[in-house]
């Protein structure tokens, strides 16, 4: 597939073929209506999920004004249509109970599919961090192209682009949470600072249970990142782990929780001897307020 004519043109030559092809008025015109139990998703969709209350309204939007912007489908070989932009209206008319939809048929091979999809996709602004990591993904595969050359098709930054491909290191569990809004990018590439494994799941645990803000996520990593955390890290509680970071952001200093049964000890480090007789004083005033209150 990959020695297509489609790629002799290049992805970024195929980006405004596909424009000028079905996005002209002449081309709307020339749409026709197919029966929508004849249209199929496509399984290239990059989009893996659909807002329902968003589906909702553009389904009722639908039921007053019809489908204004036709469908582009690829007849398939079993008289069906594969459906190569338009999943959410083709849900939202399904919604509505609509038996037709208008559709404009297109002769682009597999290739071509795949690459309107995905850089369609690409130019929805909702489409999730993790949906354009894989989308990036699938496109660099199938195009054979650097991290460079994406970023000049889509017209971004090549950081753009790498950061975003960096969250396909995340475990299953970390891309799923990513994807169903329990973290954000942020958090996400806060937690591949850490190794895969008891601690990175840990501290995800901790990021979601306690609501941390990202900035609070990167103290909780560096915190358990230190060479003296790391070597008990896998034993520690989230909750414990939570504790320390929130006492170090209050004093100023690095907090250690050492606890077993309920019992343990809290060490406050300094490093040198005024930042020691400023952790004294504030505690010795802290102690004053306590007994005066």
């Amino acid at each position: 597939m990959k020695n297509n004519q489609a790629l002799g043109r290049g992805l970024d030559a195929l980006i405004p073929f596909y424009a000028e092809d079905v996005q002209s008025e002449d081309a709307k015109s020339d749409s026709s209506e197919v029966e929508i139990n004849l249209l199929v998703a496509n399984s290239a969709q990059p989009r893996k999920i659909f807002d329902d209350e968003k589906i909702e309204e553009l389904s009722e939007s639908i039921k007053t004004h019809g489908v204004l912007q036709p469908l582009i489908v690829v007849p398939q070989n079993n008289g069906k249509y594969k459906i190569v932009a338009g999943e959410r209206r083709w849900r939202a008319a399904t919604k509505a109970g609509l038996k037709t939809v208008p559709v404009i048929i297109k002769n682009y091979s597999e290739q071509e599919v795949l690459a309107i999809s995905l850089v369609e996709n690409l130019q929805r602004q909702d489409l999730h961090d993790i949906e354009k990591a894989h989308t990036y993904q699938k496109l660099i595969e199938e195009f054979s192209l650097t991290h460079d050359s994406l970023a000049s098709v889509l017209g971004i930054s090549r950081t753009a682009v790498t950061n975003t491909l960096r969250l396909l290191s995340l475990t299953d569990t970390e891309q799923d949470a990513l994807l169903k809004n329990k973290i954000s990018s942020g958090h996400a590439r806060a937690l591949l600072s850490l190794p895969e494994g008891k601690m990175r799941s840990n501290a995800l645990e901790a990021i979601i249970k306690n609501t941390l803000s990202v900035r609070e996520a990167e103290k909780l990593v560096k915190n358990i990142s230190s060479p003296k955390v790391i070597k008990n890290a896998v034993l520690k509680d989230v909750h414990i782990i939570q504790l320390e970071t929130e006492l170090t952001e209050a004093v100023g200093n690095k907090v250690i929780i050492n606890e077993s049964e309920g019992k343990g000890k809290i060490i406050i480090e300094y490093y040198n001897k005024s930042d020691r007789d400023r952790l004294v004083e504030e505690l010795r005033l802290l102690s004053e307020k306590e007994n005066r209150g």
